[in-house]
């Protein structure tokens, strides 16, 4: 029986979806998207991972270490961070050795955060670091599919499309005394999260715009130092004062944005442009609002107080990339914009093939991707997961290089792919 038979109008569902190096997973209450897991071996999380580093530099202008704890670039360990209560030139030096770890994720331009205070350290801690080569990990952090199912109040059913991981996850939830939900594998040929339509739904939160119920929009625009919002009223059909009418999106968009930034994995500083406001209850009760709607966020989120001007401030703790830096790359102009990577293509042109190849049954698969992208279903866990759809579908793909387009601004963009089902 397939994950839509067994739908339900209360618990959650959650589907996990697998391919050789990467694994997403879905939060479904009825057929909306709550929650969005998306693991990639080409961008591994190490938020909670505890290190042996080496310290590689000292500055003095960021009153900060450099950290080298085997990762493509150093952590920072700030000085409050750092061991002991002396002052960080005379607690550390270059070369000295440091158990450290990470509180927050890199991003695109920095590297990882670090701390030295670590509290409630697991036992051996001292021992694995004595025994260690530098750098090295010692400590895994949380899990973060286990953090995410357990994070639900109350779940159907788990539904897995690989039979061996199925198995696996029923040992770890009962391991970790998690949930008791059963994990359901759904073993159809045409990939599991399109037919639920959870890939529209990823589509969407790659653009700008975000429909509110019942009228009005969101506009949420990342930049380099922050996430902007903008509430706007659009065609709101509401009675009353162009207040009560304010208040009412602005509630609405209240909800709606606590999901959008699970979903987006937004993190860093957020600025939400909310429709103004005069009086100052109501301004209180929309932030009240917001700060109900974060409640259950799996990331520690801060909400600060509204401007007269509609302007509302709040932090959330970055737990990985975004959903935008883990599936695009930046393009255009002094990387203004952004599309999707040659290893995201490769993912997706798989998914199309058993797509594909469900609706044709007996035909052959033709691939048409730029050259990037077939280099990439070359190679490493991208190419172990190739085989393996080649393994389902009996045969081999059939793979074609597309050219990039011209040149636009001095970059030259990727074409979208084509997976074709050709009758032999």
């Amino acid at each position: 029986m397939s994950a839509r038979q067994e739908r339900t109008s209360g618990p959650a569902r959650i589907l996990i979806s697998l391919l050789p190096g990467e694994l997403r997973a879905a939060v479904l209450q009825e057929e909306r998207l709550e929650e969005l897991l998306i693991l990639r071996d080409d961008r591994p999380r190490v938020l909670g991972n505890i290190y042996l580093g080496r310290v590689q530099e000292i500055s003095t202008g960021l009153d900060a270490a450099f950290i080298d704890i085997g990762l493509s670039r150093p952590g920072l360990l700030p000085r409050g961070e750092a061991p002991g209560k002396k002052q960080l030139g005379h607690a550390l030096s270059e070369g000295d050795v440091v158990t450290v770890k990470v509180v927050r994720e890199a991003s695109e331009d920095k590297g990882v955060r670090l701390t030295a205070r670590i509290h409630n350290p697991p036992a051996g801690l001292d021992a694995s670091a004595s025994d260690a080569d530098c750098p090295c990990l010692l400590v895994k952090g949380e899990d973060p599919l286990l953090a995410l199912i357990a994070r639900q109040n109350e779940i159907a059913a788990i539904f897995v499309d690989e039979s061996s991981f199925s198995r696996d996850l029923r040992e770890r939830l009962e391991a970790a005394e998690i949930s008791s939900a059963e994990v359901k594998l759904d073993p159809d040929l045409r990939p599991l999260f399109e037919r639920e339509g959870v890939e529209a739904q990823i589509e969407a939160l790659l653009g700008p715009r975000v429909e509110l119920p019942g009228g009005g929009s969101l506009l949420i625009e990342p930049v380099r130092t922050l996430t902007a919002i903008d509430v706007n009223l659009g065609a709101m059909a509401t009675s009353g004062t162009a207040q009560n009418q304010a208040l009412e999106v602005n509630l609405k968009a209240m909800t709606e944005i606590a999901r959008q930034l699970r979903l987006r994995a937004v993190a860093g500083l957020i600025v939400i442009d909310c429709l103004e406001m005069k009086d100052r209850k109501a301004r209180d009760q929309v932030v009240a609002s917001l700060r109900l709607a974060l409640k259950d966020d799996g990331q520690p989120c801060q909400v600060l107080g509204m401007s007269p001007s509609g302007l509302l401030e709040m932090t959330r703790r970055r737990a990985g990339p975004t959903l935008a830096e883990l599936l695009t790359e930046p393009a255009g102009e002094e990387g203004s914009g952004r599309q999707r990577d040659a290893v995201t293509l490769a993912y997706e042109a798989l998914r199309l093939a058993l797509r594909e190849a469900e609706a044709a049954p007996g035909s052959e698969i033709l691939v048409k991707v730029p050259n990037r992208v077939v280099q990439v279903l070359q190679e490493g866990q991208v190419a172990k997961a190739r085989a393996l759809v080649e393994k389902r579908l009996g045969q081999g793909l059939q793979l074609e290089c597309l050219e990039n387009n011209p040149e636009k601004d001095g970059y030259a963009a990727l074409p979208r792919l084509e997976v074709l089902a050709v009758q032999r």
